[in-house]
């Protein structure tokens, strides 16, 4: 985030706006995507694991869990696609998903 100065940002939407306008390129046509994941499952006590010479931490979760991917995208004009999520496995099975949103977003599975 530390580049993320203004000028930097003012560039880079100079550059997608002679873009648009170079193209002609369509508000229908224009599309943002964003991928999230989140954890499903239980996870038993959480234990830090470091090594002092890094910076970095992980952090190790013991238990049965598994990560869930989920697909958003928005069109420039307003509409949006339905939400696809992406569960390890084989098969999607229908108790995974609240009834409230089977009919309105896509699921998938991914054989690993």
């Amino acid at each position: 985030m530390d580049a993320a100065t203004k000028p930097v940002l003012d560039a880079w939407f100079d550059a997608y706006r002679a873009v648009i306008q170079e193209y002609k390129i369509m508000q229908e046509n224009t599309y943002n995507m964003d991928e999230s994941g989140f954890s499903i499952g239980t996870m038993e006590s959480t234990r830090i694991i470091l090594d002092s010479t890094f910076r970095t931490k992980h952090q190790a979760h013991p238990g049965r869990q598994e990560w869930v991917s989920m697909i958003e995208c928005i069109c420039a004009d307003g509409t949006i696609l339905p939400p696809l999520g992406i569960f390890e496995g084989k098969n999607v099975l229908q108790n995974w998903i609240p009834n409230e949103v089977l009919d309105k977003w896509f699921f998938s599975a991914k054989d690993e």
